[in-house]
């Protein structure tokens, strides 16, 4: 009878128990300019149609690659989303490259060592482009409800040519816990958020053509706190 190498017998009891601990591996996207290529993991809570990817469902996303005209929607009503930023740059010629939508809490991981870059056009304003349905009227919109925690040590580039560079609607809370955030805007404010904005940790630098962080709540909306909170963060 043969006998089994002391390692590959050790290897094969580390990956087993790897796995009933928990060995989860993120779902991943790379963008181009036409296409998204998914390489599954563990989580099927997705869609993809053309350059647009929906996230349906909790668990951990990955994205990277280029793309000049793109969109990551996460839906609505969700919980314990996390989406790992690798290496992206995602434009949109429309509308928002990111979008939290109602009343999901999900978790914006800006991975180590990498950089990555979002960016809209100047169409993604309807004060101005009033035919524009689908503006966001942000980079990055964190819609009514929602949370967005933006955590990690890497580097986010947020280029707003429409209107804001991250925006969050009434009763959204914007939580900034770790990376290296520019944001640059040509017409409106960096970070704005109807409700709560609450920096942890970070570095950050604010180009902005109005408030580089403000607080404040929209017309008609009584629900929200305006509040700013700063416990850290440069």
């Amino acid at each position: 009878m043969k006998k089994i190498p002391i390692c590959i017998l050790l290897l094969f009891i580390l990956l087993l128990t790897a796995k009933a601990e928990g060995g989860e591996t993120a779902t991943s996207f790379v963008f181009s300019n036409d296409t998204v290529a998914v390489t599954a993991g563990s989580y099927s809570g997705y869609t993809v149609k053309d350059t647009t990817v929906t996230i349906s469902d909790a668990g951990t996303y990955s994205f990277r690659g280029n793309c000049k005209d793109g969109t990551i929607a996460i839906a609505k009503g969700l919980n314990d989303v996390t989406i790992i930023l690798e290496g992206l740059a995602l434009a949109n010629t429309t509308t928002a490259p990111l979008v939290v939508k109602k009343d999901t809490t999900a978790t914006i991981t800006i991975a180590d060592g990498t950089t990555n870059t979002l960016t809209d056009a100047a169409y993604n304003n309807d004060d101005l482009y009033t035919d524009n349905t689908a503006a966001e009227n942000a980079v990055i919109k964190v819609k009514s409800g929602s949370t967005a925690i933006f955590n990690g040590s890497g580097t986010l580039i947020v280029n707003s040519y429409g209107k804001n560079g991250i925006k969050g609607g009434d009763g959204s809370i914007l939580v900034f816990d770790g990376p290296m955030l520019n944001v640059t805007t040509t017409v409106n404010d960096g970070i704005s958020c109807d409700n709560h904005i609450l920096f942890k940790s970070g570095t950050y630098t604010l180009t902005t053509a109005d408030d580089a962080i403000v607080a404040a709540l929209d017309e008609e909306d009584t629900a929200s706190s305006a509040a700013l909170t700063i416990q850290g963060g440069t």
